[in-house]
């Protein structure tokens, strides 16, 4: 069921939210639909306004935790810039 796909996801994000003052990089490789649940959580946006937001194949995006402000910055977004452009 999908409902209980997103809240076990949102289980794994809290677990490594927790350690989000620690200085460990977390990788993590999955699809478009996660990386939106995955932006919901991070921003604390609703998943009903992030359906829109694209995600491309093989994007990256990245995100830090801002101690200073004590919150999740997006540093990218939906980045292909490592695919040649022929490929495109």
């Amino acid at each position: 069921n999908e409902k209980e796909r997103i809240g076990e996801l949102k289980n794994l994000l809290n677990k490594i939210l927790k350690e989000k003052n620690s200085k460990k990089n977390i990788l993590i490789i999955s699809h478009r639909v996660t990386n939106r649940i995955i932006l919901s959580c991070l921003l604390k946006i609703p998943l009903r306004d992030v359906t829109t937001f694209m995600q491309n194949s093989t994007c990256i995006d990245l995100f830090k935790w801002s101690k200073k402000h004590q919150n999740w910055r997006v540093y990218k977004w939906n980045d292909d810039s490592h695919i040649p452009k022929k490929l495109k």
